[in-house]
Parts: structure tokens; C-alpha cells; sequence
């Protein structure tokens, strides 16, 4: 599945973050990861030129493990407060962020940069069954469906986010520089760094934050949906649609 989707995530090799000036709208969730419990794990690794320079690799965001069931999980937990762009501002709470695909083989979902050479990632290639989703600790829920059948979303949630990368990435196998576009351009190569900032949107239907939400056992996180996320340096800029 190939796609060009508003849900994505980008990053830039140096810049700073977009600030929202327009007050938020009820339903609207705006959170920031202030500290990373588990699944500190950002990583691209490449899979060559795509044509005219733009590169394209395997993205990953959490640390994986298959589920001994038919799924494998990567996952990344932490503690959030929610942005002034937000409808409580300063509210805080926990959250689970959960990548997923079916079976026990390599990760097949793939990005690619927006341009030849560019550090922004755009979702490149995503295979029915997998997904992105988060639960926050409240019970909120929200995640990206684009397969068949529907996941089952009792909030009705939908999910973006941007991911940011620290100054300590490290690469292999030989990029000509330790930059995405550089790694997505080099086949075998690889970019890991623990995650320096993690921002996520959740979005409600009519703009309307749910009034009751379900216990999180009664979620169990499952969907199908699709999404993606960059790198940069610190706060090197991630930029949601």
C-alpha cells in the first residue's frame, strides 16, 4: 500500500517546532511525552534510492517483540502533559503508543523521504493488518484506520503524532552521513537514538471530547490504521500535518 496521507510525521535535519496560534478546539487533545518509561527506541534503516534521490526505509518507534500470539508489538510508554494548544492546558496523565503488524517476521512498514536527500519521512508503504494507536491512561483512545475490517475505536479517536530523534543517533553500514535521507538512501544501512521528544494529537469527532470513555482492559489496543514518524536532532523539527 502506497500513500501520500495528512497523517504523517516529519523531521528536519535542524529548526524548531511550529508553535499553534489559534485556541483549541473542544475535542482536540494536544500531549507531550515528558518522560519515556519504555520503548526508547527511534530507528530508520535503509533501503535504497527509490529514483531521483529520494530514499526510502523500514521505520520504527518503540522496542518490539512478538507477541507469541500473531502479532509483533513495538511499543513505547511515558508520562504526558498536555500543550497550551490543548483543551486542558498543563492536565497530565500516561500513555501507551503501540506499532504493530501481523506475524513474527521483519517489520514491513516503510517511509520515504519527501524530497531527494530530505530528512522529512512521508509513509511510504504500509501492508494491511498493521497499525498506530495510543491509549492514554484516562481511557481515551485514538489511532489511524485505513484497513479492512474497521478496528474498533469506542472514542472515535484519531491519531497523529511527531517523533524527535537526540543528537546521540548512531548509524551503520557506511551513509555517506548520519542523517535520515542519507540512511534512506543506503541500502542496509540503519539510524537508532533513544526518542528525544514525542508529541501526539488526538482528534474527536465534531471537535467533541468524549463525555465517558472505556476502561482500558476493555480496549486491549487493537486496530489497523497506518502512520509514520521522523527524526531530527534535538527538537529537530517533526512536523504533523
Amino acid at each position: 500500500m502506497h500513500s501520500h496521507i495528512r497523517h504523517l510525521t516529519c523531521a528536519l535535519a535542524a529548526g524548531a517546532c511550529c508553535a499553534l496560534s489559534a485556541a483549541p478546539a473542544e475535542g482536540q487533545l494536544r500531549i507531550q511525552a515528558t518522560s519515556i518509561a519504555s520503548g526508547d527506541v527511534l530507528a530508520y534503516y535503509g533501503l535504497g534510492d527509490l529514483g531521483g534521490g529520494v530514499g526510502h526505509g523500514t521505520y520504527q518507534l518503540g522496542a518490539c517483540a512478538f507477541n507469541g500470539v500473531d502479532r509483533t508489538d513495538c511499543t513505547t510508554t511515558g508520562s504526558y502533559v498536555e500543550t497550551a494548544a490543548s483543551v486542558h492546558p498543563g492536565a497530565t496523565g500516561t500513555f501507551t503508543w503501540r506499532m504493530t503488524w501481523m506475524g513474527n517476521g521483519s517489520n514491513p512498514i516503510q517511509a520515504s523521504s519527501v524530497a531527494p536527500g530530505s530528512n522529512n519521512l512521508a509513509l511510504y508503504s504500509v501492508p494491511a493488518g498493521s497499525f498506530f494507536e495510543v491509549l492514554l491512561g484516562s481511557g481515551l483512545y485514538a489511532n489511524l484506520d485505513f484497513g479492512v475490517p474497521d478496528t474498533p475505536n469506542p472514542t472515535d479517536g484519531t491519531l497523529n503524532w511527531q517523533a524527535f530523534a537526540s543528537p546521540n543517533a548512531v548509524c551503520t553500514g557506511g551513509p555517506s552521513s548520519c542523517a535520515i535521507g542519507a540512511v534512506g538512501l543506503s541500502n542496509g544501512s540503519s539510524f537508532t537514538s533513544p526518542i528525544a521528544a514525542f508529541d501526539m494529537q488526538l482528534d474527536y469527532p465534531g471537535s467533541v471530547l468524549p463525555t465517558t470513555t472505556p476502561e482500558p482492559t476493555a480496549i486491549v489496543l487493537l486496530a489497523v490504521g497506518l502512520g509514520l514518524v521522523g527524526v531530527g536532532g534535538a527538537r529537530r523539527r517533526a512536523a504533523g500535518a
